[in-house]
């Protein structure tokens, strides 16, 4: 997905209702205040380029959005006690029409990923009590398994022509931010890197405090990230793009996206932004020629998703801002800035988080630190994760960073405190990256090799070559299996008595 940003004109309360409120109502008070302002542009045909792009502006949005509500309303009844849909959809504008849709029909949509195993879809839906399936056209080859394991509802959703080509009337909804803070937006799943994903779900006051901080502005001579990054997420992108008038550009969806498409798309419109795979930063890190063309035509590349090797980014760094932004499955995308002192190019592994959202790093060992938030009063609308935990004094990351060694503000990160692989998870999916290394594997310089196999099954292993010690007479391991799964014996922390209670983030 691209972005273009709009410089803001007049004042804010032009674009924004000037107070915190629920997505539904800023979308409809856009329609009605500015409805000729772009929200998004979609490509005409869904598998190449040639065909242009169509603009969305707000009204249209608003407008797919009554047709979605009055579809489901239509087809379900209304929603009594925000019943879960479950959609696994193409990359399409109906994503932020049903999200939206399902709010104002009483229902809250469960955005579930096509990479699952089928355990995960059964754990998913069985947590949620999930009855009832929106099934795009074509069906996505998954589902047909899904069904096969569960008795669910299915509902044909409409084309993207029905929701934005067919004039909906105007479906109502009455409610205030003060009153309906607390109830549910939306289901999202976690990725299922650490077993099988679990469901994380947004209130209407969790949205709003991911767009409260979406509006922090940077410290002095500084640049915020969050107001170039529309996020893949779903929700993210609406809470970004709607909270910094950003406007989305959609790629294809009925193509897989890769570094030609993405320049192709570049042919018949402009974007400040693209946000990339790490397949597709690996392809450019292999063509200058593709590279130069992207840089004459974007101001920032954000690659999203797992690690990609380190020569290939540096080689997209020389060329064009390249940024990583640390994603967490509760804290989603903290915002991030940058100056001119943070030589951006060179140091683009580094993070450097707003100072406005309290980030702690706790020692773990050596020289890793783990990303801790603690509960602060006068921080509490800038952090999305106590909303979701609301009982917790602190929040524990479990992802482990190491400083910069001469700007004390930048962080890389160094993966997780627990990396482990899931056997829930296909093989062929992005989370299965054999080459790369666990923080504990890079910890101990005297592993000469590792290697994760899977031997015509899906069954995961790791093969683990340790150095010995050539000083003993009877060489020996010098560090212990256990120890390399355990992440050391030592972590140099607080007692757990002397520490705030916290919830500790497991990225299933």
């Amino acid at each position: 997905m691209n972005a273009k940003s709009h410089k803001k004109t007049k004042s804010n309360a032009e674009w924004f209702p000037g107070k915190r409120d629920v997505l539904v109502n800023i979308v409809n008070y856009r329609a009605r205040k500015c409805p000729e302002a772009l929200f998004a542009e979609y490509p005409i045909s869904s598998t190449a380029y040639d065909d242009g792009y169509r603009e969305i502006n707000y009204a249209d949005f608003a407008n797919a959005v009554n047709g979605a509500a009055s579809w489901m309303e239509e087809h379900l009844g209304r929603g009594r006690n925000f019943e879960t849909l479950a959609y696994i959809g193409p990359n399409d504008i109906r994503y932020a029409a049903l999200v939206l849709g399902a709010v104002k029909a009483g229902y809250k949509l469960l955005l579930l990923s096509p990479e699952n195993s089928i355990a995960a879809y059964s754990n998913l839906l069985d947590l949620l009590n999930c009855k009832t399936m929106l099934v795009p056209d074509p069906q996505p080859p998954m589902i047909s398994a899904v069904l096969t394991e569960h008795r669910l509802r299915v509902l044909a959703v409409l084309s993207v022509d029905y929701f934005l080509n067919h004039k909906h009337p105007y479906y109502p909804y009455k409610k205030r931010f003060e009153n309906v803070g607390l109830e549910l937006l939306l289901a999202f799943q976690t990725p299922g890197s650490t077993g099988l994903p679990w469901a994380i779900m947004w209130s209407r006051e969790c949205a709003a405090t991911y767009s409260s901080i979406a509006q922090i502005d940077p410290p002095s001579r500084h640049e915020s990230y969050d107001r170039l990054m529309q996020p893949a997420s779903p929700l993210v992108s609406l809470c970004s793009a709607i909270t910094n008038r950003t406007a989305l550009v959609y790629p294809l969806s009925g193509a897989v996206p890769n570094a030609r498409l993405l320049a192709d798309s570049l042919k018949y419109t402009k974007a400040d932004v693209a946000l990339i795979s790490p397949r597709i930063t690996t392809a450019l890190g292999k063509d200058p020629k593709l590279l130069n063309f992207l840089s004459s035509r974007l101001k920032t590349l954000i690659v999203l998703g797992e690690p990609v090797p380190v020569e290939s980014r540096n080689r997209v760094a020389k060329d064009i801002k390249f940024l990583c932004p640390y994603r967490s499955s509760e804290l989603g995308y903290p915002p991030e800035i940058h100056s001119d002192a943070d030589s951006i190019r060179q140091d683009w592994r580094y993070h450097h988080f707003h100072p406005g959202l309290g980030i702690e790093f706790q020692r773990v060992e050596g020289n890793l630190h783990e990303l801790w938030m603690i509960r602060d009063r006068k921080l509490e609308e800038r952090r999305p994760i106590f909303k979701l935990n609301p009982h917790v004094d602190a929040f524990e990351s479990g992802d482990l960073f190491s400083p910069h060694p001469s700007h004390s503000n930048l962080w890389a990160s160094r993966g997780r405190a627990l990396d482990i692989l899931s056997p829930t998870k296909p093989l062929s999916s992005p989370g299965w990256s054999p080459a790369v290394e666990s923080p504990q594997e890079k910890m101990h310089q005297p592993l000469k090799m590792a290697e994760k196999t899977s031997h015509n099954k899906p069954a995961i292993s790791k093969v683990v070559t340790v150095a010995t010690d050539p000083s003993h007479q009877n060489p020996k391991p010098i560090v212990s299996l256990e120890e390399i799964r355990g992440g050391g014996k030592n972590h140099e922390r607080a007692p757990k008595s002397n520490r705030p209670t916290s919830h500790r983030q497991s990225n299933s």
